[in-house]
């Protein structure tokens, strides 16, 4: 078993991260902070590398712990159906394809169900979705810009996640979808905080997952011709799960 992080550490190399801020990255990681004090300390985590760093160092302490003195337990046959039946009504059950495809239950034992819980968490969190349900990441080429993006294609929502990445002094980042062929579509402003929502225009809805997103550098107040003017920072695009 790994000893306890060092509490003189200071997280890559930073400024040293305070006792509070330890100890809520370590409560994090246990699922033990509400929820208003989780979605604060998760917009903090989109620009600290600092307190991204510490909630790693107690992910894998946590993870060690368990595998030292926790032994692999199998679920019960009867967990996947309650499962599935909580997360999915039958008005919006996946196809039975679908968790062979994310391999939720290949190999699970009880240190992986956490994340299967997490999963669980993540989709309780949202209202029901009905298909198509797409996920995908827009990132630099040095991951100096990183995000993930959950599109609910029911009312054509765009659900952000900010990883990493600001805009350059004086500019602002705007997010482009670009359809096969087609001039970009501007689908606004990405603002400060770390998450957001935005819609993809009725149009371009049918076909999503062929859309090319991107991010662009522009000046105060996004591009002023309508079509991206500054730095193409990051693109990415929507596949299914």
């Amino acid at each position: 078993m790994t000893d306890t992080p060092d509490p003189d550490r200071g997280a890559v190399g930073g400024p040293r991260l305070s006792d509070e801020d330890r100890a809520l990255a370590a409560e994090y990681v246990l699922h033990l902070l509400g929820p208003d004090e989780r979605s604060e300390f998760e917009a903090r985590l989109g620009f600290s590398a600092a307190l991204r760093a510490e909630v790693q160092v107690w992910e894998a302490h946590f993870a060690d712990i368990a595998a030292d003195e926790i032994k692999p337990v199998a679920p019960q046959p009867s967990a996947k159906p309650l499962l599935m039946r909580g997360l999915f009504p039958e008005t919006a059950r996946p196809s039975p394809g679908f968790w062979q495809r994310v391999g939720l239950w290949r190999g699970l034992t009880f240190a992986g169900f956490g994340a299967a819980a997490v999963l669980g968490g993540l989709l309780f969190t949202q209202p029901q979705m009905p298909a198509p349900l797409l996920v995908g990441e827009i990132s630099a080429e040095d991951d100096s810009l990183r995000l993930l993006v959950l599109y609910d294609g029911a009312d054509g929502t765009l659900r952000i996640t900010r990883t990493d990445g600001v805009s350059p002094p004086g500019r602002v980042l705007e997010l482009w979808a670009i359809p096969p062929d087609e001039a970009p579509v501007s689908l606004g402003l990405l603002d400060a905080s770390a998450q957001g929502t935005t819609q993809i225009p009725p149009a371009l809805r049918g076909a999503a997952d062929e859309l090319v997103l991107a991010i662009s550098d522009e000046p105060p107040g996004g591009s002023p011709t309508g079509a991206p003017t500054g730095t193409v920072r990051a693109i990415g695009r929507l596949a299914g799960l």
